[in-house]
């Protein structure tokens, strides 16, 4: 079995690169050949939509994408993997996945096998699930993939973090890791990498969610412990009641003080003779 394995994060060692590595060797363990393509060093050119490709069946484009298009038409399965930017995926990987408009204007090309897809993000794990969804049915499913699952690996944080903090088994949560004919043993090899990277510094991340102004590509993510999470989560708290309990009591203030002018303006108000249209007299 051939898989084709397509890198879409710019970054060598990355945590997208980290967690496609690990899949590999699941798949290479188990006697299948991998491939695997990165997408930044490649040629490849954004298809501009000539249309040359539905007169002749081939992209007009004499470049890597191509020759990678070729590829996976031939090859039994595919392994993408992206960080997701704004919310997207990479510009990188948007640009092969463009390309794929070739395969779909031949009729002698196709796109078969399984797929396996790993996002990584600095948002929250599920931040993405509607992005993540969509990208499963196009182009994957669309073009004839069976999609068997994918990893969201949320509060990435730093390139690399995965691999510096896999040792630290005891943080975060399991993901969801869809073990198929890619190998047995790759489940296991992701999740013990995702651990770490998906809920690792949730104190900051709770930080992020409250909108406290803090960049996860500015701070350097460190896994706490549970019990120091919960601490911190506690002041945090803490300190959110006194200010809601300030700004209520500064409200209450307010709405007295406006109610007391109130009742002064209707006290004058009431000494004044009654309003009478200018030309009453007249109409009288």
């Amino acid at each position: 079995m051939k898989i084709i394995a397509l890198q879409g994060s710019p970054r060598v060692g990355g945590n997208c690169d980290v967690l496609m590595d690990e899949m590999i060797k699941g798949a290479e363990e188990n006697g299948h050949e991998v491939v695997k393509y990165y997408l930044e060093k490649q040629d490849i050119a954004a298809c501009k939509a000539c249309m040359y490709c539905a007169e002749h069946g081939e992209c007009v484009r004499g470049d890597d994408g191509n020759k990678i298009i070729d590829e996976l038409v031939a090859a039994d399965g595919v392994i993408f993997a992206t960080p997701i930017y704004y919310g997207q995926m990479t510009a990188q990987a948007k640009t092969i996945i463009d390309r794929f408009y070739a395969i779909g204007q031949n009729p002698d090309k196709s796109l078969r096998g399984k797929a396996a897809l790993i996002f990584t993000e600095n948002q929250p794990e599920g931040t993405y699930k509607d992005y993540i969804e969509l990208t499963k049915f196009s182009p994957f499913t669309f073009m004839g993939y069976d999609v068997i699952g994918h990893v969201d690996a949320g509060s990435a944080g730093p390139a690399g973090i995965v691999k510096e903090e896999q040792e630290d088994k005891n943080t975060g949560k399991q993901a969801d890791i869809i073990v198929n004919k890619y190998g047995q043993e790759q489940g296991k090899r992701i999740k013990d990498a995702l651990l770490v990277l998906q809920q690792s510094d949730r104190a900051q991340g709770h930080q992020r969610q409250q909108g406290k102004g803090i960049q996860p590509h500015h701070i350097p993510l460190k896994a706490q412990r549970p019990g120091a999470q919960a601490v911190k989560r506690a002041e945090q708290a803490q300190g959110e009641i006194v200010l809601a309990e300030e700004l209520f009591q500064h409200q209450r203030e307010e709405q007295a003080g406006k109610a007391q002018l109130d009742g002064n303006q209707q006290g004058e108000i009431a000494k004044l003779p009654p309003l009478r249209h200018q030309n009453a007299q007249k109409i009288q």
